[in-house]
């Protein structure tokens, strides 16, 4: 939708103008989700050797800087050119990584919290339709101050796999 994206635009080009302040740490957070969402939903990305859009399907989304924080997966998209059909992503702002739960049995992005998780990101029948799915990555998108992004791919117990697209 190119309402949400000009949105998005303005938000990213007012913090890197320093027309916002990344005052608090769910501020930072939500910029990263929203810059991440961006590169997401802007370019045409080359996946298995097959280009194609991505597109969001969580129903949850991000869009402005003061937004409340939900807890959960970050987004879900959608590959145009499949596979992968699906892209589970979680996004960090700066130094931050990925957190494990109070007892340090699951770490998000594990199998085991994206299960947890997945039911509550998106529709029933996008839900019925990655049941379906053999495999599904899972992407942890840090990004920096100046807006870059790095993104890696994530194993089944969320750690670190190798550089993604």
């Amino acid at each position: 939708n190119t309402h949400f994206l000009k949105k998005r635009r303005g938000v990213i080009d007012d913090v890197l103008n320093k027309k916002a302040s990344l005052s608090s740490n769910k501020i930072k957070g939500n910029f990263g989700e929203i810059r991440a969402a961006y590169h997401f939903e802007t370019a045409i990305h080359l996946l298995d050797g097959k280009l194609g859009l991505i597109k969001r399907v969580s129903v949850d989304v991000v869009e402005s800087l003061d937004q409340p924080i939900r807890k959960g997966i970050d987004a879900v998209y959608e590959f145009s050119s499949p596979p992968p059909k699906y892209i589970i992503n979680e996004v960090k702002y700066g130094t931050a990584d990925l957190k494990w739960n109070v007892d340090k049995t699951i770490k998000q992005m594990d199998s085991k919290w994206i299960d947890k998780n997945l039911r509550e990101a998106v529709n029933k029948k996008t839900y019925a339709l990655m049941m379906l799915e053999k495999e599904i990555p899972s992407v942890l998108s840090k990004v920096s101050k100046e807006g870059k992004i790095e993104q890696t791919l994530l194993d089944k117990y969320g750690s670190k796999k190798g550089k993604w697209i």
